[in-house]
């Protein structure tokens, strides 16, 4: 084989300058990702009796909700279909917690 040849075995391979910076942008980019999927699972669910979700009467349940209570209430309001839910049930009202697709709290606006 020649030793420039692109076919050639990686073993028999010279690692170029521009090979070594792919390489090392290709590490930085899949560290970032992993970094972020990890990130992303460390959200704390948000529980119904914590004090910022009794303020806006967050439910895990949206179909458990009593309708004399929260009229204002529709089966199609989840936190899912919520402006407020963020990737990975995140929610911009309740930062760092995780809140159940299928939740609910007073302050539903619809996604637009």
């Amino acid at each position: 084989m020649k030793p420039n040849d692109r076919t050639a075995l990686c073993i028999d391979a010279k690692l170029t300058r521009r090979d070594a910076m792919r390489l090392a942008f290709a590490c930085g980019l899949g560290a970032c990702f992993a970094s972020s999927l990890v990130c992303a699972e460390t959200l704390e669910p948000l529980q119904e009796n914590e004090p910022s979700a009794t303020s806006m009467s967050y439910h895990i349940d949206g179909s458990t909700i009593d309708l004399k209570a929260f009229p204002e209430y529709d089966a199609f309001q989840t936190c899912s279909a919520c402006a407020h839910f963020k990737e990975n049930n995140g929610c911009a009202l309740f930062p760092g917690r995780s809140v159940a697709p299928a939740g609910w709290c007073k302050v539903w606006r619809p996604q637009e």
